[in-house]
């Protein structure tokens, strides 16, 4: 099958990328994603966004979400304060600031 404009984008883009949906589905993420996170890119595709995220964040990370499907804005995400954190399909914790 042909490749969309997206896929092809993501492929040559240099840093990991994950494109969600609304409702938390990854809708497209490429191999430095898929490396990352510790998954194939088959799987990654299959799974809920916030099995990225560690537990304890998962309810505020979807709440972000469904905060923005109502008002998209424009926030800084991660701070010196609160840091990005992300989980491997391993289980560990990383920054992904």
């Amino acid at each position: 099958p042909r490749m969309s404009l997206l896929d092809q984008l993501l492929r040559l883009y240099p840093e990991a990328a994950i494109v969600a949906s609304g409702d938390g589905r990854i809708l497209a993420a490429n191999a430095r994603a898929a490396a990352l996170f510790g998954y194939s890119e088959d799987r990654l595709l299959a799974i809920p966004v916030e099995a990225l995220i560690p537990p304890a964040h998962r309810s505020r990370h979807e709440q972000h979400r469904r905060q923005y499907q109502v008002l998209p804005r424009t926030r800084s995400m991660g701070t010196a304060a609160q840091r990005l954190l992300g989980q491997r399909q391993d289980g560990s914790v990383f920054p992904v600031d």
